[in-house]
């Protein structure tokens, strides 16, 4: 097993960390880890068992009732998928009703994806399942850079822009961002690569509530001020050499 054989090399990451839902980007498993923090989450499987699929189909009309209206009435939903960034091999799907989810499902299923340049790729022949959650018509966004665990900045976008102060000051963004990767640290069982840099990308509803929207680890970008990105820099050049001679003192 290939999985086992990484948790038990030497190299970076290794043991449970392997398995880590944010490295790896399985985005369903870390907004679980940290429900109450995150937006709500429905996981539609796409290996479908065909004697569970009417009990999947009726827990999704459920979900869609329950949160039909968590943003706005007929805000609707969306549909994306786990191990992507920007958009990159799936594009962000939008529906309203369960039949629209229908119509959407039939062509993710019979009519081949142009997302991956080769010919004749279905989605279902790539992703296990697919995410589904209300949809957030604010474009606000912002996206708190920690340093193991500790909030340093709110990134610089020019798209979107980020929360406005008037609705949660900088202050109180940082400080549920750290919540939310302290919920992930003492539920992942140690699975959550934490001590780097952690980059937690928050929503704010109509109703002024903040929700997590995605988790990014050592992969994730840091726009900020010339400082802020120079600091940062340097704080992972000294995380990797001390996690390299780690490694090396325990060869």
């Amino acid at each position: 097993d290939e999985m086992l054989k990484l948790e038990q090399h030497l190299g970076f990451p290794k043991g449970i960390q392997v398995h880590c839902p944010v490295l790896s980007a399985d985005k369903f498993e870390y907004l679980c880890t940290a429900k109450e923090h995150c937006l709500p989450s429905f996981k539609f499987p796409l290996v479908l068992i065909e004697t569970k699929l009417d009990e999947i189909l009726e827990s999704l009309k459920q979900f869609l009732s329950m949160y039909n209206s968590y943003e706005h009435e007929d805000s609707g939903f969306i549909i994306k998928a786990p191990y992507v960034q920007n958009q990159r091999g799936f594009k962000l799907k939008h529906f309203r009703t369960f039949a629209d989810f229908l119509n959407l499902l039939d062509k993710i299923y019979n009519v081949p994806s142009q997302a991956f340049g080769k010919v004749n790729v279905y989605t279902t022949q790539v992703f296990p399942y697919l995410i589904i959650q209300p949809r957030i018509n604010k474009k606000n966004e912002s996206k708190i850079v920690l340093w193991n665990g500790n909030s340093q900045y709110i990134c610089k976008f020019t798209q979107p822009s980020k929360i406005s102060s008037k609705l949660h000051s900088d202050e109180d963004q940082m400080e549920f961002a750290m919540n939310a990767w302290k919920t992930m640290v003492d539920r992942s069982c140690g699975a959550f690569l934490c001590d780097g840099i952690v980059r937690v990308d928050l929503f704010c509803t109509e109703r002024g509530n903040l929700v997590v929207n995605e988790f990014e680890s050592l992969d994730a970008s840091f726009f900020g001020t010339m400082d802020q990105e120079s600091q940062t820099a340097n704080f992972l050049q000294a995380y990797y050499v001390n996690m390299l001679r780690s490694n090396l003192n325990n060869l």
